[in-house]
């Protein structure tokens, strides 16, 4: 398995659906990511800059980091 980075996209189940989920968390602190889903999961790709910059913008707003 490769290991899991920021800005990579992965298939995963999560509940009764399967999912498509972006990696947002910095690579250092993923370390210690032991979740059985993302292990499970299959691997898509990557994100290029562009997208993770927007993708950590948008999280800014949602969670009030600004």
């Amino acid at each position: 398995m490769r290991p899991p980075a920021r800005g990579q996209v992965w298939r995963v189940q999560l509940a009764a659906k399967t999912r498509a989920v972006v990696i947002v968390e910095s690579d250092d602190a993923l370390t210690a990511l032991t979740d059985k889903r993302l292990q499970a999961g299959e691997f898509l790709g990557t994100v290029d800059e562009l997208t993770m910059d927007r993708i950590s913008a948008a999280l800014g707003v949602t969670l009030d980091l600004t």
